[in-house]
């Protein structure tokens, strides 16, 4: 039964074999999400969390994608819903620090943000694909093209290691 529910429209198979995956966080300390989350001063145990939504998140989608699970398009309006979504408190966040903020207050203000996504329900994929690590993962993916970001300057402190 169990199964058959995750096939159907409104739903996404979770493959439970990733929950046991182990994630070797060495080769990703140089990732851009990971350089994100040291730039906002996030501790060790959240950057591995981190790094194991991403790849749980990273590895669903591709098996998604190669079982042809996903209709055309979904990933992207999926990835711009969650863009929006974070727009609207990273704009919240940059009007209540304002244009003078000390760079400690702005590492706060993106620490907090930073636990919205850690902490909050974020929008499925689809509504009864409620796994929380694609969301999480998702944004860790996005954060990692630095399409979203915690740090209210993370484009301009971030931008090099795209460019190198």
């Amino acid at each position: 039964m169990r199964i058959r529910e995750q096939f159907k429209q409104d739903n996404l198979p979770i493959d439970e074999d990733l929950f046991a995956a182990e994630v070797d966080a060495s080769g990703y300390h140089d990732r851009v999400f990971v350089r994100q989350l040291r730039l906002i001063e996030i501790g060790n145990q959240h950057i591995f969390h981190a790094i194991r939504n991403y790849f749980r998140a990273f590895e669903q989608r591709s098996r998604w994608i190669r079982e042809d699970l996903l209709l055309v398009g979904e990933l992207d309006r999926y990835e711009e819903q969650l863009i929006e979504e974070w727009d609207i408190y990273f704009e919240q966040m940059k009007d209540e620090l304002g244009d003078a903020a000390a760079d400690d207050c702005k590492k706060t203000a993106a620490q907090a943000l930073y636990k919205w996504v850690e902490a909050g329900f974020h929008r499925p994929i689809r509504s009864n694909c409620t796994e929380a690590f694609v969301s999480r993962g998702s944004y860790h993916i996005l954060s990692d093209q630095l399409r979203v970001g915690w740090h209210s300057e993370f484009t301009e402190r971030l931008r090099h290691l795209l460019e190198s």
